[in-house]
């Protein structure tokens, strides 16, 4: 199993191993795909939806709406919000994003749109890949659904913890808190 951290204030971090095709490459071919993809449904390639899509598909996070309009207004200053979030639900949409409900909001993940199971600190927010089959379509828990009359759509499979720097910050509030308790 491997983590992949997706949070801007923490760094990036992989157990994979060195032999992981070149990301520049993937995501090329990936937003290739996706500009076919838009004109197969008859929509519009515009310049707007290429930033939008060009930011998700070389992060190396899970943005939020907010950060992607943030990398984009560098070289698109003209860009609404609104027009990203319009694209990120397009996209949604598409299955080309997968749209991920955290503490602070939606991120999304255009990298690997398909649901997948992720960490989610309850403090910071960050959120990780967590690199692992959940077989939740076809285990028990599909049985369960089965049972109560419902039809299987898809799963979103969220651990909760808190992540190692929040863990060290609180554990240094602590201390901090045993100094000034003792003087």
């Amino acid at each position: 199993m491997s983590v992949v951290s997706t949070n801007t204030l923490h760094p990036v971090h992989s157990e994979a191993p060195d032999t992981e095709p070149d990301v520049d490459v993937l995501c090329e071919e990936r937003l290739s795909d996706l500009t076919s993809r838009l004109r197969l449904r008859g929509l519009r390639v515009t310049s707007e939806r290429l930033a939008v899509l060009r930011v998700l598909l070389e992060s190396g996070i899970h943005p939020c709406a907010e950060e992607i309009w943030s990398r984009v207004q560098q070289y698109q200053p003209s860009m609404s919000l609104g027009t990203v979030y319009s694209t990120l639900a397009l996209l949604a949409e598409m299955g080309e994003a997968l749209e991920i409900q955290t503490f602070g909001g939606k991120c999304y993940d255009g990298r690997r749109p398909t649901p997948h199971p992720h960490l989610v600190c309850v403090k910071c927010h960050e959120v990780c890949d967590l690199n692992m089959d959940v077989p939740v379509a076809q285990g028990p828990l599909r049985a369960m659904l089965e049972k109560r009359g419902y039809e299987y759509v898809e799963s979103c499979v969220r651990v909760l913890g808190l992540c190692p720097r929040c863990r060290e910050q609180e554990r240094l509030v602590r201390a901090e808190e045993v100094i000034h308790e003792r003087h």
